[in-house]
């Protein structure tokens, strides 16, 4: 089983990588730093690519295919999408579904 640690660890470092790739100025400063909204600087195209290359990774370090983009993510009451914590509970959510 995949231990929500290490989907934290796989998260945090996509994000920074994709941040830091795109030029974007972004610092983490703990699981509840705001991921995408008005306080970030994190556009809707970043926030795509952050989702595929998490996607992209945990299939490949765990051979696990997940879809965190989908129709359930976007029907919540509140956004997978608000914070890296949120983002984490929710692909560890997916990860124990598969």
């Amino acid at each position: 089983m995949i231990e929500k640690t290490d989907i934290r660890k796989l998260i945090t470092d996509v994000v920074s990588e994709t941040t830091e790739q795109m030029g974007i100025d972004f610092e983490i400063s703990d699981g509840e730093s705001p991921l995408y909204g008005k306080t970030t600087p994190i556009n809707s195209i970043v926030l795509v690519n952050i989702i595929v290359a998490v996607e992209d990774e945990l299939n490949t370090r765990y051979n696990k295919s997940i879809i965190i983009a989908s129709e359930k993510a976007f029907s919540r009451k509140l956004s997978p999408f608000r914070t890296i914590e949120s983002l984490v509970d929710y692909t560890t959510e997916l990860m124990q579904e598969t």
